[in-house]
């Protein structure tokens, strides 16, 4: 299946469920702690195709479309110290 991958606080933007695959575009999310991802390490997003049984790497946030816009699926938050 299509996913949206993205870091744990880019995933964080207000105005994530305004987009879907095709109008997608990173610098256009604000909000929650996107924009200071963005500031200090770039942020990183990527289209994947996975299997429904995959995971997201620690740190990593998936994002499937339903009904036209994006919606949190999976996610592995890192909470390391």
């Amino acid at each position: 299946m299509k996913i949206l991958e993205l870091d744990q606080w880019s995933s964080t933007a207000t105005n994530i469920s305004e987009f879907n695959f095709s109008n997608f575009d990173f610098t256009k999310l604000y909000g929650g702690d996107s924009e200071a991802a963005k500031g200090i390490f770039g942020g990183h997003f990527d289209v994947r195709e996975v299997k429904e049984t995959d995971s997201p790497s620690i740190s990593n946030v998936w994002f499937m479309e339903e009904n036209g816009k994006l919606k949190l699926w999976k996610y592995n938050y890192d909470s390391s110290d």
